[in-house]
């Protein structure tokens, strides 16, 4: 992808214009990324507040660096997740807990703390509703070889969930719905089909693209902790800004 077609992004995430470090706290902090916050900003304050108040610990709100990785720019890249290194290490912080499969992926073997899964602390906390019936899953890519967020999530499915694993991808990834719009749509209606109906899945972005193409989805995260709250695609730029002074 050339740099110059994505000037938006690049002025967003080369340092990170939202982010917000005043709530680090603790040894162990919650890392929402940027997707996750933009599209379930209901869901996002509600765990803010329930990881204070059954940990004590904070949140941070940052860029991983992957939309920059990306673009194949190395030196920004290093740049970028040293930022993030010394920020963690001036905070004391000894493990991050990511809110997006994206961001674990990327950070866990680039960053010198363990990296894990909410749904992993979920689970040890006693905390999230089951989902019943068999429901479709929709994988993310960076889940598909590991299958460690799906694994996570075993705990919380009343029954194995139906994987839908015939479409590759979602049509946001490599760069797809800038440079090719009518394939990436085309991708995410094929999974709509596949699932018959509401999609599930555990990736922000993957949710914020598939209903953007008009496909039912739900997030696995709010449908654990009892939120009723649809991917919010109008709203996703505000809601990311917001984050800078919560």
């Amino acid at each position: 992808c050339a740099t110059s077609s994505y000037a938006l992004l690049l002025a967003e995430k080369q340092n990170y214009l939202f982010r917000n470090k005043r709530h680090m706290k603790g040894k162990r902090v919650l890392f929402p990324g940027c997707n996750f916050p933009s599209f379930y900003p209901k869901t996002t304050r509600a765990l803010v507040r329930l990881w204070e108040e059954k940990t004590g610990m904070g949140v941070l709100y940052d860029c991983c660096g992957k939309p920059v990785a990306e673009l194949g720019m190395e030196e920004k890249e290093k740049q970028i997740l040293s930022g993030l290194e010394e920020r963690l290490k001036k905070a004391g912080v000894q493990e991050v807990v990511t809110l997006c499969p994206i961001c674990y992926y990327y950070v866990r073997e680039r960053l010198s703390v363990p990296v894990t899964s909410i749904y992993k602390e979920l689970d040890s906390l006693g905390i999230g509703k089951r989902i019943e019936g068999e429901v479709p899953l929709f994988l993310p890519c960076p889940d598909r070889k590991e299958e460690r967020w799906k694994e996570a999530l075993e705990p919380f499915f009343a029954e194995v969930p139906r994987t839908l694993t015939q479409v590759q991808c979602c049509g946001l990834g490599g760069c797809a719905s800038v440079k090719e719009p009518e394939l990436a749509r085309e991708m995410a209606l094929q999974i709509g089909a596949l699932a018959g109906g509401t999609v599930y899945t555990y990736c922000a972005s993957c949710a914020g693209n598939l209903s953007r193409n008009g496909v039912q989805v739900r997030h696995c995260l709010p449908e654990l902790l009892g939120i009723q709250e649809e991917p919010d695609t109008a709203g996703s730029w505000k809601n990311r800004a917001i984050t800078k002074w919560n």
